[in-house]
């Protein structure tokens, strides 16, 4: 084999795999991503570490469904699911949104979203 066909599979190889090992980490398709390694390196490692995790969804979200449900997670569709009530924490250093998520605490601050899906602190919490 010539040395310069035996860097080129090396190099696929070290590429393809890295790039199905984050798309696993991001919830994405490991197969398709570690093919797009191999065969483009790094311009495919930059694209995927581009683009947004995929978060699964509980059972209980997807109302009836039986599978779970990936979405992105810089989708606005929060506004959809009802929503239980936020609290602020009993240190009142923290606000816990009504997804769950726990975010820092400035009542002076006028505008603050949830660090998760992105709600207004005030409607997190007067709902």
């Amino acid at each position: 084999m010539e040395p310069i066909a035996a860097i080129f599979i090396a190099h696929g190889l070290i590429f393809g795999g890295f790039c199905g090992f984050v798309a696993g980490e991001k919830n994405r398709d490991q197969f398709g991503w570690g093919v797009l390694g191999f065969f483009f390196g790094i311009v495919a490692l930059i694209s995927l570490v581009a683009v947004p995790s995929l978060q699964v969804k509980p059972e209980s979200a997807t109302e009836g469904s039986g599978s779970d449900q990936l979405t992105g997670s810089d989708e606005g569709n929060v506004a959809a699911e009802p929503k239980s009530v936020g609290y602020i924490t009993d240190d009142g250093k923290r606000w816990v949104c009504s997804c769950g998520a726990s975010n820092g605490y400035k009542p002076d601050k006028p505008i603050q979203n949830c660090i998760n899906c992105r709600t207004n602190r005030d409607h997190a919490l007067a709902v």
